[in-house]
């Protein structure tokens, strides 16, 4: 049986990716194609869990109370186990399984992470191929600023101030060679993440094509996710997070699920304040930080698909002066009574909920 491993990277569609293959399941299976649902119903972040090292972590170890050796090993054990089950009750005309989760490119950043899991997934394949898709760095790290607003964070900066050549999240270099030493390099399927490069200029279709799907005929397409947030819109993010922060610092350090639940119900009516174009940086930073990464780039181009330059080098997108512009008083004053009036909801619904828990009892 073969396996088909898309480790993202991150900020190159995967979750459209992961819909795809979620919302497609059942017609995939008639193509002898699988999407497995133990390592996780559309991100198989499980995959990246189980292959982390015990002494790091991540928000989903941190929630799931992961951190301690027992609880990791028991943890391992029981994702080996349903994942092994999920394998054997596959109906004999299934010949290829597509593993999904653009964490496996942001978590394992060592040898050892990555053989880890390929041992996982030993046991069970014969024949392997790892698919990633690559986008240019500035455009990732630009991306990868709105996301972390999203989730609660509250970055100084879009470009990490001491990014450098061996940088774990933008040195593809660094990844290719690091997933080709465990799986081997005829078994690596890079893609690069442009419109003008993917088939049909479709990341979807792109996709179908590298997952070896042949009848697209009858699939559905979801639309993309993860929209762009404007500038406006990451300004009300960033003011949020800072007075709402997602993790307590005392007495340890935890999820603090009611900002969690805030800002999801807040990020549904942001549109109200989401006027205007993206955030993007001046021209000058954006080649900067890209220059960091070009002679890498080139040597991964001339190395594993036999060309001169991996990216386009077109950064006339960017503008040359950056006007900062702010949220006016006004709308400011209206962000944070529509924030206060879901906190009260929130509180309300809670004591409602543990008031009815109270009275059944």
């Amino acid at each position: 049986m073969r396996a088909i491993v898309h480790i993202g990277t991150e900020k190159t569609g995967s979750t459209t990716i992961q819909a795809f293959l979620h919302e497609n399941r059942e017609s995939l299976q008639q193509q002898g194609i699988a999407y497995l649902k133990s390592p996780g119903l559309r991100n198989q972040r499980k995959l990246a869990v189980y292959s982390m090292d015990r002494k790091r972590s991540d928000n989903y170890i941190v929630k799931h109370h992961l951190r301690e050796k027992k609880a990791r090993n028991l943890w391992r054990k029981k994702f080996r186990q349903e994942l092994d089950t999920e394998i054997a009750a596959l109906p004999n005309s299934i010949d290829t399984i597509v593993f999904s989760s653009e964490h496996l490119h942001s978590r394992l950043d060592s040898d050892d992470e990555v053989k880890r899991l390929y041992r996982l997934l030993n046991r069970n394949f014969s024949e392997f191929k790892v698919l990633v898709y690559l986008r240019r760095q500035d455009q990732v790290a630009i991306s990868l600023h709105s996301t972390k607003l999203l989730y609660g964070a509250t970055p100084s900066a879009i470009f990490p101030p001491k990014a450098s050549l061996g940088h774990h999240y933008y040195d593809y270099y660094g990844l290719i060679n690091r997933w080709s030493s465990v799986f081997g390099k005829d078994n690596l399927k890079i893609r690069v993440f442009e419109r003008e490069k993917l088939e049909g200029e479709s990341l979807l279709t792109d996709f179908a094509y590298a997952a070896s799907v042949k009848e697209l005929e009858n699939l559905v397409f979801p639309r993309k996710q993860n929209e762009k947030l404007s500038s406006n819109a990451q300004e009300h993010l960033l003011r949020f997070n800072r007075k709402y922060p997602r993790f307590r610092r005392f007495p340890k350090k935890s999820l603090n699920t009611f900002n969690d639940n805030t800002r999801e119900l807040m990020l549904k009516g942001l549109n109200d304040f989401d006027h205007g174009p993206p955030l993007l940086p001046p021209r000058d930073e954006c080649i900067g930080f890209y220059s960091i990464f070009k002679d890498s780039n080139q040597q991964l181009a001339k190395e594993y698909l036999g060309s001169r330059e991996l990216f386009t080098e077109d950064f006339s997108m960017y503008p040359t002066v950056v006007e900062h512009l702010t949220p006016q008083q006004e709308e400011l004053y209206a962000f944070d009574r529509m924030v206060r009036a879901i906190r009260r909801k929130l509180f309300r619904d809670r004591l409602l909920s543990a008031f009815s828990t109270g009275t059944k009892r």
